[in-house]
């Protein structure tokens, strides 16, 4: 049975056992998905990088009660909406109220920024892209990170660092005001109260995960990155962690190439997971013999259109890709899917 899960437990829990031998060797997280503008924030998690994002909004004067507006996708967890709600009233169509727009890459594949920068620009939006599904890529040749206002990072979607993120700021003005917000408060007991709800749900992920919620709750109140677990980042990412799933987005591209089952998704991107088209009546097989591989997967929401503005929502098999997976076992992946998607066989049943 394959270890082959989203997030990498298994890699994660050697980074662990190893941990002091890792931190000598490492140095402090330097990541800027543009450093020749703006401004990187590490920051404790995605959810602290999204509330200091808001927060800006609010000294700046852009948002001004809870009662303001703020554009959301509909396929967000529920707690990026418990988060947002302290500050604007999350909707998902425009109003008179809007007053900025929360655009999120699903799975690490851009929205069309050109038409959703053009919609903000006619309304004056402020624009926060959530990257927290989304490393590095591209839409329209632009890196889908550095186009909005403010973007949001969530490293332990993508690193084995049981907890970190990201906030990348353009304008100068923002990047003083949270500058000074992040030397202010940052509480170390709700931070070290938080790191270790994510690792006891990273170990044992199928207990309820309302109590990892009360560790969310508090985001706000520790923003700055613990250091030990921003050296675990520029560890894996140093070991080649990103280069590792582009290899493996590669690999599942060209094994189920002239299929149709990716040809709707770009191949300049570092992928969170992979939306993969199948077919309806094929859904049940191919969700049984991952399973018995080991996969867990599921059919899932994905924008087809990429736009939030008009979704297009489609049912797509959510595939594994990260660094911890080897190409035997994409390879495995993809041809238990062609074996039923294109003869009609199930692997386990031939």
């Amino acid at each position: 049975m394959l270890a082959t899960i989203l997030h990498p437990y298994e890699v994660e829990r050697f980074q662990l056992r190893h941990l002091k031998k890792l931190l000598k060797k490492t140095n402090d997280l330097n990541f800027n998905p543009r450093p020749d503008a703006g401004h990187f924030f590490p920051t404790s998690s995605g959810k602290a990088a999204l509330c200091l994002a808001l927060q800006d909004l609010f000294d700046s004067g852009k948002l001004n009660s809870k009662n303001d507006n703020i554009l959301v996708p509909q396929w967000l967890d529920y707690w990026t909406y418990y988060i947002v709600q302290p500050y604007a009233f999350p909707v998902i169509e425009p109003t008179g109220e809007t007053k900025a727009m929360l655009v999120s890459h699903q799975y690490g594949f851009p929205q069309d920024m050109d038409a959703l920068i053009a919609f903000a620009d006619k309304r004056d939006l402020t624009v926060i892209e959530d990257c927290t599904q989304a490393i590095d890529g591209l839409d329209n040749r632009k890196s889908i990170n550095t186009i909005g206002n403010y973007a949001i990072f969530s490293f332990s979607n993508f690193f084995p660092c049981i907890m970190g993120g990201g906030l990348w700021v353009q304008d100068p003005e923002a990047i003083a005001r949270i500058q000074k917000r992040m030397a202010g408060d940052h509480n170390k007991f709700l931070q070290a109260w938080s790191i270790c709800l994510n690792l006891y749900f990273e170990i044992r992920p199928t207990q309820n995960r309302r109590i990892l919620g009360s560790g969310y709750a508090i985001c706000a109140q520790h923003p700055r990155m613990n250091k030990s677990l921003g050296r675990l980042v520029s560890y894996d990412m140093m070991n080649g962690a990103i280069e590792k799933r582009k290899k493996n987005w590669e690999c599942i591209r060209e094994s189920l190439s002239g299929l149709e089952i990716l040809d709707d998704l770009e191949p300049d991107v570092v992928p969170f997971a992979v939306p993969a088209k199948i077919y309806e009546k094929h859904h049940k097989d191919v969700l049984k013999d991952l399973i018995k591989l080991g996969i867990k997967t599921n059919f899932l929401n994905f924008d087809a259109g990429r736009n939030m503005l008009l979704p297009e929502l489609e049912k797509r098999l959510v595939l594994p890709i990260h660094q911890g997976l080897k190409n035997s076992e994409i390879l495995l992946i993809a041809d238990t899917i062609k074996n039923i998607q294109y003869t009609g066989l199930s692997a386990w049943r031939r």
